[in-house]
């Protein structure tokens, strides 16, 4: 009798331990989509950077680049802070990066 209890309580704890497994492999995925997202997201703010760069001896080609690069990519930071930069973040002081 007492080894029955046993074997219960251990396949309640096995399947209680499977569960836990899912459910830190599911928040993995999603942590690695993030990550993804996140560094396609910069690929881009640097080649846009890098062309924008080019125009540096042209003042007036210079501004409509800066103002094409910041209206493209500011779109991406509105109420998207971290919360671990959220203390630090600037556009919780001043409303949004728009």
């Amino acid at each position: 009798m007492r080894y029955h209890k046993t074997k219960s309580n251990l396949e309640l704890d096995k399947a209680d331990l499977r569960m836990k497994i899912s459910g830190l492999q599911h928040e993995v995925e999603a942590e690695r989509r993030r990550v993804a997202a996140a560094e396609a997201i910069l690929r881009r703010i640097r080649t846009d950077l890098h062309e924008t760069v080019q125009h540096i001896q042209d003042p007036k080609a210079l501004k409509v680049r800066c103002a094409m690069h910041h209206s493209s990519h500011s779109n991406y930071y509105v109420g998207k802070c971290s919360p671990v930069v959220s203390e630090t973040c600037e556009c919780q002081n001043q409303g949004t990066w728009t």
